[in-house]
């Protein structure tokens, strides 16, 4: 086949999924210092200390930064797309678990989950392979 039978058939699908993983990545990044936001609220109504906020921010960074490396992982062995869609439906149950949290273990578990699913949606997007840029293998496709 010649170059310019291929570039007629090539498709805008990679520039589609690039923008979906760039929305993706958005709200994960203002999702991840949501809590922050709300905090004085929190501390009110639940009657949390520093102390206890400072425990519900270090669950959920900790299981976010332990959780990089296997949500890689996982989307190597899984497939990319598969792995960000299970994270980011993983991420959603659990930001809309955080309404039911009712104490400090409750609190801390859910932004603990949390953080594991959204360390599955950040490995994949940055991968090449999922936009089309790069195999699997790392190898470019051929132009």
């Amino acid at each position: 086949m010649n170059a310019a039978a291929a570039r007629s058939k090539s498709t805008n699908m990679r520039w589609y999924l690039a923008i979906i993983m760039f929305a993706i990545s958005f709200v994960s990044y203002m999702d991840r210092v949501n809590l922050s936001v709300a905090v004085p609220v929190i501390m009110k109504e639940f009657h949390f200390t520093k102390i206890e906020i400072g425990w519900m921010q270090t669950a959920f960074f900790l299981g976010y930064a332990l959780m990089q490396i296997p949500g890689g992982m996982l989307s190597e062995r899984f497939g990319h797309r598969r792995i960000a869609a299970l994270g980011v439906t993983w991420w959603s149950a659990f930001t809309a678990l955080t309404a039911f949290g009712s104490g400090m273990f409750s609190f801390v578990l859910i932004r603990a989950c949390s953080a594991w699913a959204r360390a599955r949606c950040s490995p994949p997007s940055a991968t090449p392979s999922i936009t089309g840029s790069a195999s699997s293998n790392g190898a470019r496709p051929p132009p």
